[in-house]
């Protein structure tokens, strides 16, 4: 919801729609309750059928399994369509590249796909700071999946030979281009 509509709530509707007579119409908590109490538009709610996520879903899925080697085909494809059979590292990577663009290069290492094959918590949860792959890791059984990894399988990327870690590819897009010459090794 953009700033503009929240400011249209809040000067159509007056304090007590919030359940508060006593509030200043312009007060921050005022216009966090107006915006839980205001419903999606008519054209918001058109934007985000179920039907556009199924098939950006489907979409990312048949990418992914093209992008594995033909013997390993079969393989994913049983893992990333049965929910019980494990593959949920599979899943979270095609989610990250249907709804959060997340990079899916046009052919995975025959490496990556046996690691999702052989270890069934493995989950993308590292990236490429050069290409945006990401790359498995087994998360840490004790302390979750913010904590430093119980495996790390690639601590270089097996496509471009760049380092890997949590957030490294995104983090670099964050970056200022100054910030980037400053960090950049003298001649």
């Amino acid at each position: 919801m953009g700033l503009d509509k929240i400011t249209r709530v809040a000067e159509n509707r007056p304090a007590q729609c919030a359940g508060n007579a006593t509030a200043h119409p312009h007060s921050p908590f005022l216009l966090m309750r107006m915006t839980i109490i205001d419903q999606p538009s008519e054209n918001e709610l058109a934007s985000s059928s179920p039907l556009d996520s199924t098939n950006a879903w489907e979409s990312a899925c048949d990418r992914l399994i093209e992008a594995v080697g033909s013997d390993r085909q079969g393989a994913v494809r049983q893992l990333v369509k049965s929910r019980y059979a494990g593959g949920s590292g599979l899943r979270d990577w095609i989610s990250a590249v249907a709804y959060r663009r997340a990079i899916l290069p046009e052919q995975i290492p025959e490496a990556v796909v046996d690691v999702y094959l052989h270890d069934p918590e493995a989950v993308p949860l590292h990236d490429c700071e050069q290409c945006g792959m990401a790359v498995p890791v087994r998360p840490n059984r004790l302390h979750g999946m913010e904590s430093q990894p119980e495996q790390q399988y690639f601590p270089h990327c097996p496509v471009c030979g760049g380092r890997t870690g949590p957030y490294y590819f995104w983090s670099q897009a964050a970056i200022s281009p100054n910030v980037a010459l400053r960090r950049q090794k003298p001649r």
